[in-house]
């Protein structure tokens, strides 16, 4: 059709995990040690989602917009946690990585504004959403002191905003 169309979005993420002085601290509070090191991997996530893809024409320019649902792979990091104290010996915990498939959608709207015949300037924004439930085995955890963390079941969602140059296909 002129304005509906069908299509996919795949994408890969990474992020890091933010305030790892904060977890290293917090270990060495819970363990009364002296010294305390964390060390962490980054969170993936990979998106394969189809969907309907719309155009809608405004007199000099369109308002694109799609609906996508489809399968969200997370991964949470592997997370190290060094202890050294005096009292005991030194200790290396481990929580080891996670991976989880599950449902994922994608909604995004957005301004499209033609500065030649077969190129356009996108404003867009996107929400992702997915819901994994991850289940996560931990190693060499001393004691119940500190955090454990055995499973992970909170929603992944997301905001992109882009700014981009589209080459429109097609008769014009």
């Amino acid at each position: 059709s002129k304005h509906i169309g069908v299509g996919a979005l795949v994408n890969y993420s990474s992020y890091k995990t933010k305030d790892i002085d904060v977890l290293s601290a917090g270990y060495l509070e819970a363990f009364e040690a002296d010294q305390a090191t964390t060390t962490a991997g980054h969170y993936e996530i990979w998106n394969c989602m189809p969907g309907l893809y719309f155009n809608f024409p405004v007199k000099t320019f369109s308002v694109p917009a799609r609906a996508l649902a489809g399968l969200t792979h997370a991964t949470t990091p592997y997370i190290a946690v060094d202890l050294v104290a005096d009292d005991m010996d030194d200790v290396t915990m481990e929580q080891k990585e996670a991976a989880k498939n599950s449902f994922g959608f994608d909604i995004g709207a957005g301004i499209r504004y033609p500065v030649a015949e077969r190129f356009a300037v996108n404003l867009m924004a996107d929400y992702c959403y997915s819901d994994p439930d991850f289940k996560i085995e931990n190693i060499n955890h001393q004691n119940n002191a500190g955090r454990v963390v055995t499973e992970y079941h909170q929603p992944l969602t997301g905001v992109n905003i882009s700014v981009g140059i589209a080459y429109l296909f097609g008769p014009r």
